[in-house]
């Protein structure tokens, strides 16, 4: 289910341009690793956390950065 949503969400940020292409790239990355090898890999468990925390910090830090800009200051 984690490389599901890994899956559905990485073309997403490709078509709206919300993050990164690379970031975007590391999803279908980390999902072929979930879908292939999270039975041999025991920290396969913490890879759909790692992705939602790297998409929402990088969305965080841009909108901060834009509302400084907005701001003025």
């Amino acid at each position: 289910m984690s490389a599901l949503v890994i899956i559905s969400t990485s073309p997403v940020v490709i078509c709206t341009g919300i993050a990164p292409r690379w970031i975007a790239f590391l999803g279908f990355l980390l999902a072929l690793i979930l879908l292939m090898g999270s039975f041999f890999i025991s920290w396969s468990f913490a890879i759909l956390p790692f992705w939602v925390f790297l998409i929402s910090v990088y969305i965080l830090i841009d909108n901060l950065g834009g509302s400084a800009k907005a701001d003025g200051g």
